[in-house]
């Protein structure tokens, strides 16, 4: 399904604006984006096992070590492009959550940072030219209907 009709058949309500191309946090921060929650950043990391996908605010620190403990996951690594590729059809730049639409093997775990639980988030939608918000809550809800697993940290 396309991601659009996913969102309205669960009626998730949310706002976008459309920018240029951005590959990297620091090059979102030169672009005005007006919307609502909360900047966050999304890292694409594998273990010897896994694939996940840890969402946190984007000034909070990603500590592996930490986030290892936290999921009971062997030494974690980010994870190539070709990886994001293969299991998200995402390139650098539109890492995001709403990538597990493409991802049929539900092999993808989602992390969400409880900090973000009652907040608008802000993602892309699976290309870096745009950003939205939506709820936290109804990001969970659309993680739930893909069939992700996912776990709050």
């Amino acid at each position: 399904m396309n991601l659009y009709e996913v969102l309205k058949k669960l009626e998730i309500p949310f706002q976008e604006v459309s920018h240029q191309a951005v590959y990297t946090i620091e090059e979102a921060d030169q672009v005005n984006i007006d919307l609502d929650g909360i900047e966050c950043k999304n890292l694409f990391l594998k273990d010897k096992h896994h694939f996940y996908l840890y969402m946190l605010e984007e000034h909070k620190r990603a500590d592996l070590k930490v986030l290892r403990k936290h999921i009971g996951s062997g030494p974690l690594s980010f994870a190539n492009e070709e990886y994001l590729m293969e299991k998200l059809s995402l390139i650098p730049g539109s890492v995001t959550p709403l990538g597990i639409i493409n991802n049929n093997s539900h092999d993808v775990i989602i992390i969400l940072d409880h900090d973000l639980l009652d907040f608008n988030v802000w993602v892309h939608p699976n290309v870096n030219t745009k950003t939205m918000s939506l709820s936290c809550h109804d990001l969970i809800r659309f993680i739930e209907f893909c069939g992700n697993p996912y776990l709050i940290i």
